[in-house]
């Protein structure tokens, strides 16, 4: 299998901070209460021993593992002569933490589509051409290579389904959460290494498994499912409705959003899969199509990688890019200087493009973060900064742009409408 480049590492943004005033920046608030045990358990899934994961392949991307001074400005520039003074201190965004939830049913075993269509893959689930890489040695390769790009300030966990290579489902990963430290790296490269594709596809008992987990062990930021199959419920396809309905909204309104892959062998749960993700809060667009009460091959508001002409890998490789960069996210904690206390009158966003070039990105006092206008935002406590939508994508497309979060200089808010 070719190699891929690095797809997690998360963006550093610097925050300036002026030696005359503070804040009373804190962590993220935890997630609360979440849905109710799913009524199938099982022990954990499978590990064993692996070597270590690559980390050589540096592509220079807002992904690449640079240390956090390869997006710190050195220059001094402070922006209004006024504000010279200042002094400058790094600041930290809101980290992220990734469960991945993975398919690893029989179906796994086949090549990917032209080599083995889908409909021929359910009938004989077995590598037809093995000169050629499997599904599921596509799907190992690519997470243990987003895996490895993630920085150490993020949180990971895996888990799999089914857990006893029948219907079974378990709360207990096979990787507990942890920082994306070089530990947890191979760990989790260990269990993908040893997983032999096996049994159904326990797609509801694994979903509410997983949010069982990430109800019961908060951690500090944004909390994210990512859910990966390549097929259709099998197990309990009676608990679909409850699953979209109920479950996955209820995670959402605690801050679990879910991201859902949709492989080769998917394309007759399209219906399914793209409500999860609608209802999850990933939708690929406001205006896709997520009605499960019509023909349940279509849908398209997950990453649907079942399309004819597909390379697999290639868009796997594209799907983890996106949900790298979606995760992000684009909020900072308001930076805490040495003594005084925060003016939140005097406090500028700067944006820095990789070329160099700056400009203050205004204020929206109102926090409505109008559709199209690059603006910034406080949350509600005044603990985080958070850029609006269209700041946000600025941020995200540029691969070597920062943020400095400037204290001292009367703050600019957005221009009055006309």
């Amino acid at each position: 299998m070719p190699q891929m480049g690095p797809l997690f590492a998360f963006a550093s943004f610097l925050c300036a901070a002026a030696t005359a005033c503070s804040s009373t920046s804190s962590d993220s608030p935890d997630a609360g209460p979440g849905p109710t045990d799913a009524t199938v358990d099982a022990d954990a899934g499978p590990t064993s021993d692996a070597s270590a994961p690559d980390t050589s392949a540096r592509d220079g991307s807002i992904f690449d593992t640079r240390t956090d001074d390869a997006r710190i400005r050195h220059d001094g520039d402070l922006g209004d002569a006024a504000c010279a003074a200042k002094s400058q201190e790094t600041g930290k965004a809101v980290p992220a933490n990734l469960l991945f939830l993975v398919d690893r049913s029989g179906s796994m075993n086949c090549n990917p589509p032209p080599t083995t269509p889908s409909a021929a893959c359910e009938a004989n689930p077995v590598k037809a051409d093995p000169t050629k890489d499997s599904k599921w040695e596509i799907v190992r390769g690519a997470l243990k290579q987003a895996v490895d790009s993630m920085p150490e300030t993020n949180g990971v966990a895996i888990t799999y389904f089914s857990s006893d290579n029948d219907c079974a489902a378990t709360s207990t990963p096979s990787v507990l959460f942890d920082s994306a430290t070089a530990t947890q790296k191979l760990r989790i490269a260990s269990t993908l290494n040893a997983v032999a594709p096996y049994g159904d596809t326990p797609i509801v008992a694994g979903s509410l498994e997983a949010y069982t987990y990430l109800r019961d062990n908060p951690r500090p930021g944004k909390l994210f499912l990512v859910l990966l199959t390549d097929g259709t419920e099998t197990c309990w396809p009676e608990g679909q409705n409850m699953l979209v309905d109920e479950r996955v909204p209820r995670a959402l309104s605690l801050g679990i959003r879910t991201f859902v892959l949709g492989a080769p062998g998917s394309e007759t749960n399209r219906a399914f899969l793209s409500d999860i993700a609608f209802q999850g809060g990933t939708p690929r667009s406001p205006s896709c199509l997520h009605n499960r009460s019509g023909d349940p091959t279509l849908g398209d508001c997950h990453f649907d990688m079942t399309q004819p002409n597909t390379n697999f890998a290639e868009e796997l490789k594209k799907a983890l890019d996106i949900i790298a960069r979606e995760t992000i996210g684009c909020e900072f904690d308001v930076p805490k200087p040495d003594a005084g206390t925060l003016d939140y009158g005097l406090v500028n966003v700067k944006f820095v493009a990789g070329g160099g070039a700056s400009h203050i990105i205004p204020q929206d006092p109102q926090g409505t973060c109008v559709a199209d206008v690059e603006a910034w935002k406080y949350s509600d406590d005044k603990q985080k900064i958070i850029l609006c939508p269209k700041a946000c994508d600025n941020v995200k497309a540029d691969t070597f742009a920062a943020i400095s979060i400037e204290l001292g200089c009367e703050t600019q808010p957005i221009p009055p409408p006309k």
